[in-house]
């Protein structure tokens, strides 16, 4: 995906709402990689598309052929699926992630409020019972820890696409992920995981005027086990550890640096 330059003045968001509960940048939607391909040329990709049919265009050629599952993932929308290919989408992702402000509720005389409250009530749809979280689905808090390195728009000096490097806490096992893996670093259970992050070579990072870097693991302040091993569950937007000074972007418990 390196190089991929838009031409429109505002870079689509990171699927948020209606598709997930909260942005997941590793999780690239096929409305996405379609949106692309007036930039890079390339099939539709549709909810039929396996992972290992997706174009070399939008797959990290290190995770291309690696084995386990890549997708397609069922969205909220029925046209629309998910893939993991190695590379995480951060455009729009501080809009995305962030919720809208809280409206002030309306004025009313004293003689309006039981109306209202009975009209409320009888308008109302009866409550539904939350949905149980899917297996690796989104956490219920997303906080975008450095705002300033995910580009909002063409010209932004920030990031609009990168390499995956994610951590995920002690509560899913605890598992590091990243594209560029040191040849024979040990594995984590699950598939394309790792349980070291000293078993990550670096990161590129492509910003939305078409350059790109390559950040070496030791600029990327990814945490040792020490540091790993005392994190805890958290589900509010105000909990911290020690990932918070260096990651970029949250969501729960999981963690993302670009």
């Amino acid at each position: 995906m390196a190089g991929v330059r838009l031409a429109q003045a505002v870079i689509p968001e990171a699927e948020a709402l209606l598709l997930q509960a909260v942005a997941l940048p590793h999780r690239l939607p096929s409305r996405l990689l379609n949106d692309l391909r007036a930039f890079v040329g390339y099939p539709s990709v549709t909810r039929y598309t396996t992972a290992d049919m997706l174009p070399p265009a939008v797959q990290c050629p290190d995770v291309e052929a690696a084995e386990g599952d890549r997708g397609p993932w069922r969205t909220k929308d029925p046209a629309v699926v998910t893939y993991y290919t190695g590379y995480a989408y951060v455009g729009g992702l501080v809009a995305s992630a962030t919720p809208p402000p809280l409206r002030a509720p309306p004025k009313v005389q004293p003689g309006e409020v039981m109306w209202m409250a009975r009209a409320s009530a009888a308008a109302a749809p009866p409550p539904k019972k939350p949905s149980p979280a899917a297996p690796g689905g989104a956490p219920a808090v997303a906080v975008v820890l450095r705002p300033q390195r995910a580009a909002r728009q063409v010209g932004d000096p920030a990031v609009l696409w990168a390499d995956d490097v994610y951590f995920a806490s002690v509560a899913e096992g605890g598992y590091w992920r990243f594209a560029h893996a040191r040849p024979g670093a040990a594995p984590a259970k699950a598939p394309l995981t790792y349980a070291d992050p000293a078993a990550c070579l670096g990161q590129h990072r492509a910003y939305s005027d078409g350059k790109v870097d390559w950040m070496p693991a030791d600029q990327l302040e990814l945490r040792s086990a020490p540091d790993t091993a005392r994190i805890e569950t958290m589900t509010t937007a105000t909990a911290t550890s020690p990932l918070d000074a260096a990651a970029s972007y949250k969501a729960g418990s999981e963690y993302w640096w670009f």
